[in-house]
């Protein structure tokens, strides 16, 4: 408090304010990792605290000994990763009355933006219990008929693991989510990568659908594709080494094999000098031959 005129709450306080301000101001069309703030934004919220705050000090503190925000430019800061100032600004939100109105307007001018805020605000919600609020936020995503705000509300329901409750207004939510999932799952200009969240999703709350059936031979009733009959080489192999081999060179160039595919057992039956899990292992073990 002596050094800098504040104290901690109250300057996480005016940071929330500043990462939220900051995030509501920034341009959806330049969406970027960590947008500017300028000085005279977070000048402003710190003047509210009062004239014993040393605004230098304080600035000082934030950026080079907490390491919060960073000055890339004369007069600006950044947040020092844009998860930082999305947390903040979650937290600034988790702490307003209105904040599933809040974060629904936000989204709606600037998806993109605030996606992540909105994922971050269930957490922090589910951090102190408030479960109940979590369904309200979920209800109002679930009511738009915007595919991503669909997969947004299924993402939130999934990744907080929620119980579906009996009661009327649970099952009110989770009957409109179903319906708001299987449309979006039979749209095929939904990314493929949200189409799969959406079923995960569908999974935990059930689907009411009766799926395909079965055959005469007792499987799935889908269109099954043949794949001719065939062998399959992943990497080098033995045949190929022994070229090395037959041209001198074996002893001259060391072969490494690797990757997820790839085992310890086929390097060995290979006649490899090693193996690497990913590139930066391989160059690890390169360096070895050379000590």
């Amino acid at each position: 408090i002596e050094l800098l005129g504040c104290t901690e709450d109250q300057l996480i306080d005016i940071l929330e304010i500043i990462a939220f301000k900051s995030l509501d101001s920034e341009n959806s069309s330049s969406y970027t990792d960590e947008p500017y703030i300028p000085r005279h934004l977070i000048l402003d919220e710190l003047f509210e605290l009062g004239a014993s705050v040393n605004f230098t000090k304080v600035l000082s503190y934030i950026s080079e000994n907490a390491g919060i925000l960073t000055s890339p430019a004369t007069r600006n800061y950044k947040f020092a990763h844009r998860l930082f100032q999305e947390y903040l600004a979650a937290s600034w939100l988790s702490k307003t009355k209105d904040f599933v109105q809040k974060i629904i307007g936000l989204l709606t001018n600037s998806f993109q933006t605030w996606q992540e805020v909105a994922l971050l605000l269930a957490d922090l919600l589910s951090d102190i219990n408030r479960k109940s609020d979590i369904w309200d936020l979920i209800e109002s995503l679930s009511e738009s008929n915007d595919s991503d705000f669909i997969w947004l509300a299924g993402k939130i329901l999934k990744e907080q693991n929620l119980s579906i409750e009996k009661r009327k207004s649970i099952v009110a939510i989770t009957g409109q989510l179903r319906k708001n999932f299987v449309n979006v799952l039979e749209n095929p200009e939904v990314p493929v990568l949200k189409r799969i969240d959406i079923a995960i999703s569908l999974d935990i709350i059930g689907d009411y659908r009766s799926g395909v059936g079965l055959t005469d031979k007792k499987i799935p009733d889908i269109h099954w594709c043949e794949i001719p009959a065939s062998t399959v080489i992943i990497g080098a192999t033995p045949e190929q080494i022994d070229i090395l081999k037959e041209k001198n060179l074996r002893n001259k160039i060391k072969v490494i094999l690797g990757g997820a595919p790839v085992t310890q057992n086929w390097v060995k039956e290979c006649r490899a000098d090693g193996y690497a899990e990913n590139a930066v292992e391989a160059v690890k073990l390169a360096k070895s031959f050379f000590d």
